[in-house]
């Protein structure tokens, strides 16, 4: 076996070598040692971060650690515990108590608080207010139960999981579906990338988002794995919903001129009495690591996600930085790295999450060598950060990787433990 496919095999399998072996050159030496400080710090940390119980929680979840803790946010704490996975046998309980917290807290229209606080109710019965500018959970709570299940192995919690789950996906389609067969976030409330400027401050259900129809597809997916074991009745009801959803970003979100994958504006209004109707949509055209979603959940032809790694990602003028992925390409007009909070600043830092979801797509791709040059970059970030600071932040200075906001934040920066 050579030394590429080696390597190549390890990173599909998800390992990840801890010590420098004979044959390795001086990058992966740091590299290694990087990810050995990396998870030697999560390995402490992380029992600080896991709660019994919280107000009408009843089950232990893991929060983000800083100015978050005791709050169960929901991408947050997926992502958290996928970068725990070294670490499952003591964490599958936590991912489990995580999902069922939700599923406890569903409404009556399948509606998910995106965050649940000491002072969140359940509420029976109730329904969202339609007038709420706040999204529901985001579509990756399928991803969640079924990660829960490979940690822990409990076979009743998918049977258990599986119509809540099912509901959720049906109230993002029957409240925030389109005419277009894609999907709007309501606001930017709940979305997860803050003041992206393709949805932040823009109308209410005005934006088809890249990010959110790419996640919907990949828990479409996830769905119709799930219904394989517990429903197979239902398996076809996924895999066309996946379809359809899948043609129509291939369809509406890419851009042909620009060769990238752009947020829509539907917010348009019927012209009234005039001799044309609206036939057309609007790309709103931000240049973003949302962009590259497409390929993470695996919905982008190969020949589109390869236009996408060479003119966009790996160009230093646009999303690589220094010290990993930038949020937003550095050639936008909207570009602006800055200490934040609510919302928080993804208009130009490096986050480690997008870093993390861009680098599993591009390894899905074939693309291994992008995929180890911003690895090698987050992981340096973040194992500067623990050396010289003894804790983590929520993102950082692209150009320098210094620690911007929130020091003590933990969250998915686990994910640097195995990127």
């Amino acid at each position: 076996m050579t030394r590429r496919n080696f390597l190549n095999k390890a990173a599909t399998a998800g390992s990840i070598v801890m010590l420098p072996l004979p044959w390795s050159d001086p990058g992966q030496i740091e590299d290694n040692q990087n990810r050995k400080v990396i998870r030697d710090f999560i390995e402490q940390s992380f029992p600080d971060r896991i709660h019994p119980l919280v107000g009408e929680m009843q089950y232990p979840f893991i929060d983000p650690g800083a100015a978050y803790k005791g709050i169960l946010w929901d991408w947050d704490a997926y992502f958290s515990l996928r970068g725990l996975q070294p670490w499952k046998e003591k964490v599958g309980g936590v991912a489990e108590g995580c999902i069922r917290n939700f599923l406890d807290f569903q409404r009556a229209d399948g509606s998910i608080p995106y965050a649940i606080t000491k002072w969140s109710k359940k509420e029976n019965g109730a329904t969202r207010p339609p007038d709420s500018d706040k999204n529901s959970a985001k579509p990756l709570m399928a991803q969640f139960a079924l990660m829960a299940f490979e940690y822990n192995g409990k076979e009743s919690l998918l049977a258990e999981s599986y119509e809540g789950l099912k509901k959720h996906c049906l109230h993002w389609e029957e409240s925030q579906g389109t005419e277009l067969g894609l999907l709007t976030f309501r606001s930017h409330r709940g979305s997860g990338v803050d003041d992206h400027p393709g949805v932040y401050c823009r109308p209410l259900n005005s934006s088809v988002d890249v990010y959110l129809n790419s996640m919907m597809f990949r828990e479409y997916r996830t769905m119709e794995t799930i219904a394989r074991q517990v429903r197979p009745t239902e398996v076809s009801f996924w895999e066309d919903r996946a379809h359809a959803l899948q043609e129509n970003i291939e369809k509406l979100l890419w851009d042909p001129i620009d060769q990238c994958y752009y947020n829509l504006d539907v917010g348009y209004h019927r012209p009234g009495k005039v001799n044309q109707e609206v036939t057309w949509v609007t790309p709103l055209k931000f240049k973003s690591w949302t962009s590259l979603m497409p390929f993470w959940a695996g919905a982008a032809a190969p020949e589109r996600a390869s236009i996408m790694v060479e003119r966009h990602l790996m160009d230093e003028s646009k999303l690589l930085a220094p010290a990993g992925m930038r949020s937003l390409a550095r050639n936008e007009p909207a570009y602006e790295v800055k200490i934040s909070s609510n919302p928080s600043c993804w208009r130009g830092p490096v986050w480690v999450v997008n870093n993390f979801m861009v680098c599993e797509g591009l390894r899905a791709y074939g693309f291994e060598e992008a995929a180890t040059t911003i690895a090698s970059r987050i992981t340096k970030t973040l194992a500067d950060d623990i050396r010289t600071n003894n804790h983590l932040h929520e993102y950082y200075d692209p150009e320098t990787g210094k620690g911007l906001t929130h020091p003590g934040f933990v969250n998915w920066n686990t994910l640097g433990a195995i990127i």
